[in-house]
């Protein structure tokens, strides 16, 4: 008889161990589908305080420091720190690295793609190193990352004072990586190079850089063949937006310190906003750390208004340069507990108004809902000739489609990279154009916008073009400067209520840049009130590129109100930029002494051709029969108030804003009125030959009509003001600061 109860004990013994490997497999597949904590280790992790010798949470110094070696350049370098202020700073932007030569850092890092993240904090430095002076070039190699690059003025645009720029560079066989700062070299003075701070992250291969034979492969917008974005091209992030979220910091990404920022800013329109904050996406399709938790928790879709939806879309628009192309990443998880199934609810992707994907589906791309995934695309941003210093509105827009079940659509997140070109650059056109010390006399008519600065304590105020009629003007001939709505916010006062397209406060470091800090080179004008400089404003103010402005720096002491008082007050800024007014009005300086004798000082000539009723005699003859009467009147009568004798009896300045805004209004009116009359033909108004004063009120309401003209209603406010009669007469209609206008000093 043959015994089984061995091998029956041994086959008992086998089926435990069987069940628990093959949950083993299971578990070893299933996990990372599930993984909500993965995060990516770099390799390489350097975090260099330029400029330090110690270290601080986590950052390196670069003084004796393996990445920065002594060579001549770098030996010309200098340590140094910013002004001391109110605000606590952190490293890296408590020490810099400033040069007024060429200096370089080595990097011997492992192979493949980086991170490369240059900071910045734009300031005075000490050993002479003025703001309003920096500007340079970046190399990573044969890469040019930025040129003729001034960090202060790009602070000054975005209002902020620290910046962060990121790059993405490939590293390969035998290569190291350098980035070298270059300092501009013209005949103007002395320009620098500085940085704060330097990071390099190691990134996973397959983050970003598809090359051919590695998907998934971006879809190119509307081009053919099929776009690669290959290891020997550079990338900088413009753009990393967590939709609909808050900001995630670059500790809370998944191991490559990547910041993500809130959309707000950037979207336009309605819809809702979802969050989940319990849910543990599933990454099925792709790795985990692609992008945080977090960014496929929140999402936008458009609302419950189906008939609603179906007319409008999601739409982002995010300004970027021209001239290059752009790998634009979409972000989604379906999260929906309605939406089940493929075809519930389908869309379509625009990218700068071009179909990009006709019928997007999150569900049909990862088969179950709460799964991450991302969709890439190309663009290319053509150029246009003379508008390549422009900033392009990139949009993106979201129509839901005609065959889901939902009239929808959802996004969670959008990264935006600029693409190198074909020479290895990354950088815009120049930001900044500097004319050579023969043209620096000559006037740029057709882009001369006037700027006035006053000199009191605390009171620095740069308005934009004095007159509202000249700016009412200066639209209606393709030629009004707009504030970029994606540039940051005006830094307008609260009190005054004038738009912030209009009128915009300018900080001394910003007109320190526009002149080159006052460069005697950029000077175009002297006058009796202070010399008229060339500026350059970039275009975080207008959307057109760098314009060219005048600027005219107002000395106090030569000006007739503080000649009799010896003192700088707030008034005495108010006289300056009356004066400035009746200047645009007349077209001559402030000081002539080769006319008569009493004609010497334009404000004091103006106020006697005031009482005299003969002011429209002096005014300068291009304004003649452009300008409607009753704006007219409201813009003499804020210019006197601004030049009157005693402080007490001036308006400040944001009252005079107001009334400028008022005078605007006026002229729009007018002007519509005007066009309704005859649609085709030139508009013209009746000069004002008599304008006097009948009386004295203190003014600050708007004004009502009245029989005999303008009357004024009485409330107490700072403004003097006169009633005003006058008598008309037509007049041929010129055009107002036409193209061959030159700036007037």
């Amino acid at each position: 008889m043959i015994s089984c109860s061995a091998p029956m004990r041994n086959l008992s013994m086998l089926t435990p161990m069987v069940s628990v490997f093959c949950l083993f497999v299971l578990l070893y597949h299933i996990t990372p589908a599930f993984s909500m904590n993965s995060t990516y280790t770099p390799v390489d992790d350097i975090k260099l305080d330029c400029g330090s010798d110690g270290n601080s949470k986590g950052w390196s110094g670069d003084i004796n420091s393996k990445f920065f070696l002594p060579e001549e350049h770098n030996l010309k370098s200098k340590s140094s720190k910013p002004p001391k202020g109110g605000t606590v700073i952190k490293a890296p932007y408590t020490t810099a690295r400033i040069s007024y030569y060429q200096f370089t850092y080595v990097f011997p890092v492992t192979l493949g793609p980086k991170f490369v993240r240059l900071f910045f904090s734009p300031a005075s430095y000490d050993s002479g190193f003025e703001r309003s002076t920096d500007f340079f070039t970046v190399k990573a190699g044969s890469f040019t990352l930025l040129k003729n690059f001034s960090a202060s003025r790009l602070a000054n645009s975005l209002h902020e004072t620290e910046l962060v720029k990121e790059f993405c560079i490939n590293v390969e066989k035998n290569q190291i990586l350098n980035l070298t700062f270059i300092p501009l070299s013209t005949t103007f003075g002395n320009f620098y190079a500085f940085i704060n701070g330097i990071e390099i992250v190691s990134m996973p291969k397959d983050l970003y850089y598809r090359p051919e034979g590695q998907s998934p492969t971006p879809i190119y917008v509307s081009q053919s063949p099929q776009f690669y974005i290959n290891y020997n091209m550079a990338l900088e992030m413009v753009f990393r937006l967590n939709v609909g979220g808050g900001l995630i910091s670059p500790m809370d990404d998944t191991g490559m310190f990547r910041k993500w920022s809130q959309d707000i800013d950037f979207f336009y329109g309605g819809g809702l906003v979802h969050h989940r904050s319990s849910l543990k996406p599933q990454f099925s399709k792709i790795p985990p750390y692609t992008a945080p938790d977090d960014v496929y928790r929140s999402a936008r879709s458009m609302g419950l208004n189906q008939t609603k939806n179906k007319q409008s879309n999601l739409t982002w628009g995010l300004p970027v340069d021209l001239g290059f192309k752009y790998l634009v990443r979409l972000h989604f998880c379906e999260t929906d507990e309605n939406v089940n199934s493929p075809g519930e609810r389908q869309f379509t992707i625009y990218i700068d108004y071009q179909l990009a994907e006709l019928n997007a589906d999150v569900v049909l791309w990862t088969d179950y809902r709460d799964t991450a995934f991302y969709k890439d695309y190309v663009v290319m941003i053509q150029a246009k000739g003379v508008d390549d210093g422009k900033k392009h509105i990139l949009s993106i827009d979201l129509h839901p489609g005609n065959d889901g079940t939902f009239y929808d659509a959802i996004l969670n997140g959008v990264e935006v990279f600029k693409l190198s070109n074909e020479d290895g650059n990354l950088a815009r056109p120049e930001m900044f154009s500097f004319p050579p010390p023969s043209m620096a006399n000559e006037s740029k008519p057709k882009k001369t916008t006037f700027i006035a600065i006053g000199s009191g304590v605390g009171f620095l105020v740069v308005i934009t073009s004095v007159c509202c009629v000249v700016l009412w003007k200066l639209r209606k001939t393709n030629r009004w400067l707009w504030h970029d709505p994606y540039k940051g916010k005006s830094t307008r006062t609260k009190a005054s209520s004038l738009p912030e397209e209009l009128c915009r406060h300018f900080s001394l470091d910003e007109i320190k840049t526009a002149t080159l800090n006052f460069h005697k080179e950029l000077i175009i004008g002297r006058g009796g009130f202070g010399d008229v400089y060339k500026g350059f404003i970039d275009d975080g103010f207008i959307d057109d590129g760098t314009m060219t402005v005048a600027i005219k720096r107002l000395k106090p002491e030569s000006g007739q109100d503080y000649a009799r008082r010896q003192q700088v007050t707030e008034k005495t800024d108010v006289y300056s930029f009356g004066v400035v007014m009746f200047e645009v009005l007349c077209g001559r300086k402030a000081l002539n002494s080769k006319l008569d004798r009493e004609q010497w000082h334009l404000a004091t000539w103006a106020r006697k051709c005031i009482e005299k009723g003969t002011i429209n005699d002096i005014i300068d003859p291009y304004l003649k029969g452009k300008i409607a009467p009753e704006c007219f009147k409201v813009y003499v009568q804020v210019a006197e108030s601004c030049v009157r004798d005693q402080g007490i009896q001036r308006p400040t300045m944001n009252d005079v804003m107001e009334r400028l805004q008022f005078a605007l209004e006026l002229q729009q009116n007018a002007d519509a009125t005007q066009e309704k009359i005859n649609p085709n033909g030139e508009i013209t108004y009746h000069d004002v030959l008599s304008f006097h004063a009948t009386g004295v009120d203190i003014y600050c309401g708007p004004l009502l009509e009245s029989d005999s003209g303008i009357g004024l209603t009485t409330t107490n406010c700072g403004f003097t003001n006169p009633s005003l009669d006058s008598d008309s007469v037509s007049s041929t209609s010129r055009a107002i600061f036409t193209d061959n206008s030159k700036t007037k000093t």
